[in-house]
């Protein structure tokens, strides 16, 4: 607990409270010490708000954010973010991976997703984007190439949405994954071969 002195003459803090019936609310508090002109503490003051609602809130927002992360990494996701106004792009460290690149190699470099893309993919890749962009698809969803870093061509499966819109209704931002579709498409092309 900190103490109130003339240097620090105010602190919050917040409390559980367990009612009498069982129930629990979370307080905070905020106290305050009065100073005289010579800067003496000749008073305190304690104020207290009921801040549960927002307590509960926090705990919600954290386990969905715990979620998250054990899906993405449970399966195996690349994360990007676009924002179409700045055209910056972020990636989450499995992105870059996927592709043998470090974060850093991609923060360097605006617009590295396009030219990552196989050629024979950019057309398609670009249809879906723009198909999503115009409101047609609920979401933009591919299976392409990309280039890693040591030149070879990765297979993955990349889906995107829009999260948001100017005044307009034009799409400001987009957020998606990918995952990496080696190992999958390895697999299946043999068995597509033994159904033709």
């Amino acid at each position: 607990m900190t103490t109130l002195t003339k240097d620090r003459p105010t602190t919050t803090s917040v409390h559980k409270a367990i009612l009498p019936e069982g129930d629990v609310r979370w307080l905070q508090w905020t106290d305050r010490a009065i100073l005289d002109d010579c800067g003496t503490i000749v008073e305190f003051q304690s104020s207290g708000e009921d801040v549960t609602n927002l307590k509960v809130a926090e705990e919600a927002l954290k386990e969905s954010e715990e979620r998250l992360k054990m899906a993405v990494e449970g399966g195996k996701l690349g994360i990007w973010d676009w924002n179409l106004v700045t055209g910056e792009e972020t990636f989450n460290e499995k992105w870059a991976d996927i592709l043998g690149y470090s974060r850093q190699d991609l923060e360097k470099t605006l617009g590295i997703w396009g030219r990552l893309i196989h050629p024979d993919d950019r057309a398609e890749a670009k249809r879906a984007l723009n198909d999503h962009l115009a409101g047609l698809t609920p979401y933009c969803e591919t299976e392409l190439r990309m280039m890693s870093k040591d030149g070879r061509w990765v297979w993955i499966h990349g889906r995107g949405k829009v999260v948001s819109k100017d005044g307009n209704g034009r799409p400001t931002r987009v957020i998606g994954v990918i995952q990496d579709l080696n190992e999958t498409r390895r697999f299946r092309e043999p068995l597509q071969q033994t159904k033709s």
